[in-house]
């Protein structure tokens, strides 16, 4: 695959630096708004300039990648690399329990506290109130139970994909612990 040129001069050259500065260093997800300002560019200019190096570290073997979600823009690690280097984050002082209810409610996006029971034994409810009180989790009433949903904190504090591996694994423990039973 013939790789893509990048021109190391003018003006877009600078503005795409300003961007990939500005999207290391933040280390969460920053409004378009913001890094129009920051690069000195419309938002039109701006998604022309965020893939140009999207392109760069996708067809480079970049363990890197600059994602686009919400109106936001985010420098963060590929998925198949984040398991290497989760060490070096600053932890998240949360049970292991909570840990995996939130990245399972996170891989659904929602879900009922009623529902958690499906997956995990014990008591939920100090674990989903741990999670509310670290602000990770949101809840609202709906019929008897309350439907769960992550917060703007937890997008921002955690990498989605470290999280949904996370859940996956959780599942196929319940999985297997249901055949277990069963046997």
């Amino acid at each position: 695959m013939a790789q893509k040129t990048f021109n190391t001069e003018g003006d877009e050259y600078k503005k795409q630096r300003v961007l990939e500065a500005a999207l290391f260093m933040a280390n969460k997800p920053l409004p378009l708004g913001e890094l129009c300002t920051l690069a000195k560019c419309d938002e039109e200019k701006l998604i022309e300039l965020i893939t140009e190096l999207q392109l760069k570290y996708n067809e480079g073997d970049s363990a890197i990648e600059i994602s686009v979600t919400d109106s936001k823009a985010t420098m963060q690690i590929k998925a198949q690399w984040l398991g290497a280097v989760a060490a070096l984050s600053e932890k998240v002082e949360l049970h292991k329990k909570s840990m995996k209810m939130l990245a399972l409610v996170a891989k659904k996006g929602e879900l009922l506290q009623s529902d958690l029971r499906k997956y995990f034994r014990g008591d939920i409810y100090e674990y989903v109130g741990e999670l509310r009180e670290k602000g990770y989790l949101e809840r609202a009433k709906h019929g008897h139970s309350w439907k769960l949903k992550p917060t703007k904190k937890f997008h921002e504090e955690f990498q989605i994909a470290g999280l949904i591996e996370q859940a996956k694994a959780a599942e196929q423990e319940q999985s297997q612990g249901e055949n277990v039973e069963k046997n």
